[in-house]
């Protein structure tokens, strides 16, 4: 298994969690040349499956509230862009 499909294994959680420690690795700026683009790579892929997740499940989550005569109804939730 490659490092991209081991990526699109991972949690949401433990995708940040992996990027927060590639951007700690790429501030200290101690890791060699080719090192450092490859962690680049890999945290650009990260973001990108981050934000693939998040989008798809903002789609997916619905609040239930009581309507006028308190009858349940489904209204998906909408959540401003960050």
């Amino acid at each position: 298994m490659d490092n991209k499909e081991t990526q699109l294994e991972l949690s949401y959680e433990a995708a940040v969690e992996r990027l927060e420690e590639i951007v700690n690795l790429l501030e200290k700026g101690e890791a060699p040349l080719e090192e450092s683009l490859d962690l680049f790579r890999e945290g650009v892929t990260l973001a990108k499956a981050c934000e693939e997740k998040l989008s798809a499940l903002t789609e997916e989550i619905s609040k239930i509230q009581l309507g006028p005569e308190g009858i349940m109804i489904e209204t998906k939730v909408e959540f401003p862009d960050a």
